[in-house]
């Protein structure tokens, strides 16, 4: 057996995460590519486009739904590969990196004919073998022509790609604006990296019922131990960490996130400018919400009712798992009048939610 998939099993047993044949697949698929890549390596240097070109293995490209444990995967395989240079971006700060790089070069061009994002591509390809993508989602027709462009760039130079995403590269930027513009593009990861789909029985509407837990907890004593627990048994084994999401050209810090499980203080999501369509976004990263401290509200924080109404409204739709904490019971929770209509169905959809977990 593999380091890999040694390691994965370790986790299974010491972390507890539930042991999963889906995974286990997309390791194998990881562990040879990985070995093809340490291949090319260690064979003959020069020149590198007569021998080790035809010799690389092609990319892998894993994608399943939210908490399949994609980002797990990419450590593991990133961990374990050694003697072989590697780069890994979340995909949304690659971009970011793109764009200030091509505006950079474009500002600077002076003589310089050559195109910013062949410049961009064999600065790159002179630091790594192997890019790495997080979370590879397309949503923007500049992001998507620019993207295609230099990746044309890297594979004439032999980049190898290893990519996760929540979608098939069919699927991406559907029905977006332009898309017949970029389909070939789309085509074309599928003919360049192994297309993988990570599905898997990981039912998280079960796993939140076993916790038999309430969705909506008072403050007491045992409170955040409670919401612990849930986070624990729901993120399986998932490292902790605070993650970003791109909300029309700006960020949103999700400061506690594990394996599809966000949780937060009440005023990070319902006490900052946010919408319906961010509410949304935030969907597409999770499969729980969880929500810490939600305050006695009043006609003063008429705002942050509004929020957390439209917030559960898109949980609801979406039907995300859901649980929090609050300082009064959840009726005597909203003490104004102008939202109390709209407060009530809250309650009803939040009775609805949980007893579909019970």
């Amino acid at each position: 057996m593999t380091a890999l998939l040694t390691h994965y099993l370790t986790l299974c047993k010491e972390q507890h995460i539930h042991k999963d044949e889906a995974q286990i697949e997309a390791l194998k698929k990881l562990d040879i590519l990985s070995q093809g890549l340490l291949n090319s390596t260690l064979s003959p240097s020069f020149p590198f486009s007569l021998w080790t070109k035809k010799h690389l293995p092609r990319g892998l490209y894993i994608y399943g739904g939210v908490g399949r444990g994609k980002s797990m995967l990419m450590d593991l395989f990133y961990e374990h590969l050694k003697k072989v240079q590697k780069q890994r971006y979340h995909f949304h700060e690659f971009m970011l990196m793109i764009h200030t790089e091509v505006k950079h070069l474009t500002d600077t061009k002076g003589k310089n004919t050559e195109h910013p994002l062949e410049s961009i591509a064999k600065k790159l390809a002179s630091q790594t073998r192997v890019i790495c993508f997080d979370e590879f989602h397309i949503n923007d027709i500049t992001d998507a022509m620019l993207l295609s462009r230099l990746m044309g760039f890297l594979w004439k130079k032999g980049i190898v790609l290893v990519a996760t995403s929540n979608f098939p590269p069919d699927e991406l930027y559907k029905d977006g604006y332009q898309r017949n513009l970029i389909i070939p593009f789309f085509k074309e990861i599928s003919e360049k990296l192994e297309v993988y789909n990570l599905n898997g029985t990981q039912d998280y509407r079960r796993l939140f019922k076993a916790e038999k837990e309430r969705y909506f907890l008072t403050s007491d004593p045992e409170c955040n131990k409670r919401l612990q627990a849930i986070f624990d048994h729901l993120r399986q084994g998932s490292p902790v960490i605070s993650k970003n999401l791109t909300l029309k050209k700006r960020n949103w810090l999700i400061s506690k996130y594990a394996g599809g499980v966000a949780w937060f203080q009440f005023d990070e999501i319902c006490g900052q400018a946010l919408g319906a369509s961010d509410y949304l976004e935030l969907t597409r990263h999770v499969h729980t919400v969880l929500v810490s401290g939600i305050p006695e509200l009043t006609e003063e924080s008429l705002d942050r009712v509004k929020r957390l109404i439209t917030l559960i409204d898109v949980l609801y739709d979406r039907e995300i798992n859901f649980a929090a904490s609050g300082a009064k019971p959840l009726p005597k929770l909203y003490i104004g009048q102008k939202e109390n209509d709209l407060f009530e169905r809250t309650s009803s959809r939040l009775i609805s939610m949980t007893s579909s977990f019970q």
